[in-house]
């Protein structure tokens, strides 16, 4: 079983003409779209015309995350909606995991604390359709809003993604009473990594005291327990097509023609 995601968050624009592109080149499974302002019908019509692969759009109530689903491929069932995601159970065959899509807030409106605490609820709601599933055969997937190394995303209350390969032996950990569980997050491995085509995500520039310009906001994390299934190569950021480069002269994400994030790839192969 091979399924591909592509994750975009298109910045409240129709770049339908874009994503077809980005279709022709990864052929995704799953398209997950944050801030998308288009209908899915007429984007699946678009796509099926320029790009010949059929999608369907899945429905949900959710307005932060739009998802389509290739003809040919799994049932997607949203078991959970959070209002900035939805959990997915993602059934091909006899076979399924959980998918989580989502789009948290922006730091613009909200300080540190309090998006770790959107997240620490989003983990609690992922959890809980977990244990009603009976197994944690699950990823996260989106605009997390959040770089690798923040505490939303690394908390034990939150997120609990991790960077190293132990992360993937030790599953959990005890933090006072509680049983911890943890995520494995690849996209640490996109900080500060010299020789890539873009060193993050997303681009600001700030004039606080501390700003990091670069930053991965737009991840996959996946449980220890099914990061077999995640084929490392296929994570990637992605800058261009063979048609279209969505950078500026400078390498940064070209907002004003396109949008202010690049969009994400990955593949699940079990």
């Amino acid at each position: 079983m091979r399924h591909s995601y592509l994750f975009w968050n298109v910045f409240g624009k129709d770049l339908t003409k874009v994503l077809v592109e980005l279709v022709k080149t990864t052929r995704p499974t799953v398209i997950a779209l944050a801030e998308n302002p288009v209908d899915l019908d007429s984007m699946t019509r678009r796509i099926l015309d320029d790009a010949h692969i059929s999608y369907d759009a899945v429905g949900t109530l959710n307005t932060k995350i739009a998802v389509l689903v290739a003809g040919n491929g799994p049932e997607l069932i949203a078991l959970s909606d959070l209002g900035r995601g939805v959990v997915f159970r993602v059934q091909d065959g006899t076979r399924s995991y959980l998918a989580a899509l989502l789009h948290l807030p922006s730091k613009m409106a909200m300080d540190a604390p309090t998006l770790e605490e959107h997240a620490s609820q989003f983990v609690e709601e992922v959890e809980r359709v977990e244990t009603s599933e009976g197994h944690r055969n699950t990823i996260v997937a989106g605009d997390f809003n959040m770089d690798p190394f923040e505490p939303g995303m690394v908390s034990a209350r939150a997120f609990h993604a991790l960077r190293t390969p132990d992360v993937l032996r030790m599953g959990m950990r005890r933090v006072g009473q509680r049983e911890r569980h943890s995520f494995y997050n690849p996209f640490w491995s996109t900080v500060g990594r010299e020789g890539e085509s873009v060193p993050g995500t997303y681009y600001y520039r700030g004039n606080s005291v501390v700003e990091y310009f670069w930053h991965s906001f737009d991840q996959v994390i996946i449980r220890p327990q099914f990061a077999h299934a995640l084929e490392l190569p296929s994570v990637r950021i992605l800058a261009s097509t063979p048609s279209v480069d969505l950078r500026t002269r400078t390498g940064r994400p070209n907002r004003r023609e396109f949008s202010d994030h690049f969009p994400i790839t990955f593949t699940l192969c079990w």
